[in-house]
């Protein structure tokens, strides 16, 4: 617009185009000061607009901040190929532990990801990934998608192993050959009428002891509690505490250990029944519940 109006400037100020346009044969040009009227009105306006034009205020263009991602978010997952192992420093040694493959090079480039010792080791016991790969010397095949989580899968160690299932319960579950299934009535139904049936693994012909212990699965019927976290407050009153978790098919379950005494639980729940499962030995109860299947 500003090129246009400079070229018309120079134009009309030029005395040969001012003779040329005006004047033609000694007479007045009015078919050429029409045309410049019509110009001078049109770059006049133009001139006009563009100087009262509104001006749009300066917008930076925003740059966007990466999103910050925290250890728990790095194992989140929608299928089994999202899933990786890598290995990780815990408090019991070295470990693989399973991360959804997009935070790879996130997770390789973070030092605080690949360390979980320190402080952390003081407040919590051993997680299940430790207790299989450290204690137990067994070592991921793959990753799985559990439950939205990516999670290791270890090698069978139950395949040899007897198996209890119970069509009315709608469960299922292994044992080892030296041990048996004893059923009893659990607790007086008077004095605990939410309570059912009590299904124990014991060693057979001997007592259990430290080298041969025993899981307890007493059955508690939901109807009298809210929730299972509702059973779990109310039963143990804060005498139980987590200290790790359990794959059991495509769910999680927290493993509790209780207070002052290495005695060791976990809960879990179908339509009919709460399963409050404990054992005097953490190992035993993870390798029995690691078979552990509902049947509906």
């Amino acid at each position: 617009m500003l090129t246009l109006i400079y070229l018309f400037g120079i134009l009309i100020v030029s005395p040969n185009f001012m003779n040329m346009i005006f004047l033609k044969q000694g007479k007045t040009n009015w078919k050429y000061i029409l045309i410049v009227v019509i110009l001078a009105v049109i770059v006049g306006g133009g001139a006009l607009w563009y100087a009262k034009r509104p001006e749009k205020p300066y917008q930076p263009v925003e740059i966007k901040k990466s999103e910050k991602v925290s250890f728990e978010q790095l194992s989140t997952c929608n299928i089994d190929s999202d899933c990786i192992l890598v290995s990780h420093k815990s408090c019991g040694g070295m470990i693989k532990i399973s991360i959804n493959k997009k935070y790879e090079s996130l997770y390789n480039s973070t030092p605080e990801f690949q360390d979980s010792t320190g402080e952390i080791c003081k407040t919590r016991g051993i997680s299940y990934d430790e207790q299989k790969q450290i204690i137990e010397g067994q070592t991921p095949m793959e990753s799985l998608c559990l439950n939205g989580k990516c999670r290791p899968k270890y090698v069978e160690e139950t395949a040899s192993w007897k198996t209890y299932r119970n069509e009315e319960l709608k469960i299922e579950f292994k044992y080892p050959d030296n041990y048996k299934i004893d059923i009893t009535g659990g607790y007086s139904p008077l004095a605990h009428p939410e309570l059912g049936i009590r299904i124990s693994i014991i060693p057979k012909g001997i007592t259990p002891d430290i080298n041969n212990p025993y899981i307890d699965i007493n059955l508690v019927n939901p109807a009298y509690f809210v929730s299972l976290d509702d059973y779990i407050s109310k039963t143990y009153k804060n005498r139980i505490s987590p200290i790790g978790e359990l794959s059991i098919g495509n769910i999680v379950v927290k493993i509790y250990k209780l207070e002052n005494a290495d005695f060791f639980y976990t809960f879990l729940r179908n339509k009919s029944s709460i399963f409050d499962i404990s054992s005097p030995s953490k190992d035993f109860l993870v390798k029995v519940l690691s078979t552990f299947r509902f049947l509906e």
